[in-house]
């Protein structure tokens, strides 16, 4: 019988057992599956994997489980032949799990997106082709006025660590798209106790750029499951 893991906990006396009577995808409980010394949460896989209402509900399932306990989010359609299966994934990679586990123990994720302020990379594209097509050199310092851009904001990120200073276990930046707009992502991992002071942290500082000469919309999300942190849910990819 084929099953879809949502998330891997350490395995923890009467935890797992008061778990697995809910919360519960709509297709059924999660049950869970223990060895060595680890616990994976599965479920029957949904009879549509494409459905994007299916996968919202595969991410509330695992917020709830992270309620409760320290997991590893699981990447969406991770499936296996049967519970077997997956306990020999558990024991194939047993230290690495056990690893991260620790790392991400009693902590949540908040993340911090500052948009990139107006440059080639918000450029007409038809702009941006006719420069690139005239002018090598225009179109050379459009990719220096973006790359100028996105380091500010980089710059910006990185001005409120010393706010965070023995508040985050540990944080990282990335550059990239999120709804079409061009950012820089600043993600937390934050122990649980914490959360409300980094939250007050990053809420100020959101104020203080909207309150600038040129307004930057600064957009704060979570507290949810450590998914930038749990870099093992990778290994999630065996079938």
């Amino acid at each position: 019988m084929r099953v879809m893991l949502y998330c891997v906990s350490a395995a923890q006396d009467g935890l797992a057992r008061s778990a697995s009577a809910g919360p519960a995808p709509s297709a059924g409980p999660l049950q869970p599956v223990t060895s060595h010394d680890l616990t994976a949460w599965v479920g029957p896989p949904p009879t549509n994997l494409e459905s994007t209402e299916t996968a919202l509900a595969f991410g509330r399932v695992i917020e709830a489980y992270h309620e409760r306990m320290t997991v590893i989010p699981m990447r969406y359609g991770c499936l296996f032949d049967d519970p077997d299966a997956v306990a020999a994934h558990l024991g194939a990679h047993q230290g690495q799990y056990q690893a991260v586990l620790a790392e991400l123990d009693a902590c949540a994720e908040l993340s911090l997106r500052i948009p990139i302020g107006h440059s080639a990379a918000q450029a007409d594209p038809a702009t941006q082709a006719v420069a690139e097509q005239t002018s090598g050199r225009a179109y050379l310092l459009q990719r220096q006025r973006a790359l100028s851009a996105e380091q500010t904001a980089v710059h910006q990120a990185e001005a409120l660590d010393r706010q965070l200073v023995g508040l985050v276990r540990r944080r990282e930046i990335e550059a990239g798209s999120f709804a079409g707009q061009a950012m820089v992502s600043v993600h937390y991992l934050v122990p649980r106790p914490r959360v409300a002071q980094v939250t007050a942290v990053l809420r100020a500082a959101s104020a203080d750029a909207a309150a600038r000469p040129v307004p930057r919309a600064w957009q704060l999300s979570g507290p949810w499951p450590p998914y930038h942190f749990a870099a093992l849910a990778d290994l999630s990819s065996e079938k």
